[in-house]
């Protein structure tokens, strides 16, 4: 399952996972890590302050992810039909083989394949919550939630599912006290600026994904910050279907899906196991755990110096409340990344190492 930025106003609005903000050594002597993430330094880097590694979301060279961008600097206009315009989904469904799903167990009886239904036309609206800190050094950092309330709409139906849209129709900081009262006032209108923002997705009868498609604003802020809430759409398009087996299943089902990603030069294996806890006539519970692991490997950043490495593991757990003819009712989850970079000793000083912890929880539902 691929599942799981931040702007000016120091807003980590989703699963983006900065390596590290200050990790330097002079060249007469050895720094301290710094944890501060707003900080910089004017000393030579041993790792560039600026890599950014999301350990669930595949990156644009995969062909994954593609946005287009409005001349007039309005709401975003996102093709729906097969081949609608430069860079449309083809019409053709995401392959159902995309990711290795097989049943472990398959529950009580009745058995039953579980497909989702696609109704073109009305929008759904769900509203999602991330909240995130980052650890490192001994000191952690916590951001304000950030919310988003979103329309989503079954555009049109395909061979083996449908098109979905997902548009950001308000986003806000959810202020939680007056440090994070004054950060909402001095971000509200940069974030009203990207309302309209707009993903678009193939989605088959078993919940796969294919091709993300964004629309955003044309320059200015509004431009910049669209950029940087992107994951955050990501994440909720994820997180709207859950993946289904093609195998019958009951009460007690598991199954699990396997996948590697590349995304930013780093080779991850991700684990994704489902258990099917309940089912009525209408809605279904499903409990999953997500795990992910990158081993020790060379850096994916041409500026670290050479011999440099990074590890990734980490481990999600999710709960989802779901219907087979709607996007999630529920889902909320707990995230936690581990991620380790090592510098060689050299010419410029001693060799380092950084471990940064970063959790996420974030949920999704109807309001």
């Amino acid at each position: 399952m691929r599942a799981f930025a931040r702007s000016s106003f120091a807003l980590a609005l989703a699963f983006t996972v900065p390596i590290f903000s200050a990790f330097s050594v002079a060249c007469d002597k050895k720094e301290e890590v710094k944890t501060d993430r707003s900080q910089t330094t004017s000393k030579t880097e041993a790792v560039p302050t600026d890599f950014v590694l999301n350990p669930f979301l595949p990156d644009d060279k995969q062909g994954k992810v593609a946005v287009q961008v409005r001349s007039d600097g309005g709401a975003p206009a996102i093709p729906t039909g097969a081949g609608a315009g430069s860079g449309a989904p083809t019409g053709e469904p995401p392959a159902e083989t995309a990711e290795e799903t097989k049943v472990t167990e398959p529950g009580a009886e009745p058995r039953a394949e579980r497909k989702y239904t696609f109704t073109p036309g009305k929008a759904e609206t769900r509203v999602a919550i991330i909240k995130d800190s980052i650890s490192q050094g001994g000191q952690t950092q916590e951001q304000p939630p950030i919310k988003a309330t979103l329309a989503v709409t079954v555009k049109d139906k395909t061979a083996n599912g449908a098109h979905v849209e997902v548009k950001v129709t308000k986003l806000e900081i959810v202020a939680t006290n007056e440090a994070d009262k004054a950060l909402a006032a001095q971000a509200g209108a940069a974030l009203g600026a990207v309302v309209g923002l707009a993903g678009l997705v193939e989605v088959t009868t078993h919940g796969q994904k294919g091709e993300m498609q964004f629309a955003a604003p044309q320059g200015g802020k509004g431009a910049q910050l669209a950029q940087q809430i992107i994951p955050l759409l990501q994440q909720s398009i994820e997180l709207l279907y859950l993946p289904l087996p093609t195998a019958p299943i009951g009460v007690g089902a598991k199954w699990e899906s396997r996948s590697k990603q590349g995304g930013q030069g780093v080779d991850i294996k991700v684990v994704s196991s489902f258990t099917l806890k309940s089912w009525t006539a209408e809605l279904g519970e499903v409990d999953a755990t997500i795990t992910k692991s990158a081993p020790k490997q060379a850096m994916p950043d041409p500026r670290a110096p050479p011999g440099s490495t990074m590890s990734v593991e980490g481990k999600a757990t999710f709960a989802w409340t779901f219907r087979l003819d709607k996007p999630a009712q529920k889902v909320s989850g707990d995230d936690t990344t581990t991620t380790t970079v090592s510098v060689p000793a050299g010419l410029k000083g001693p060799g380092q190492s950084v471990v940064q912890v970063m959790k996420i929880k974030q949920t999704l539902e109807s309001p």
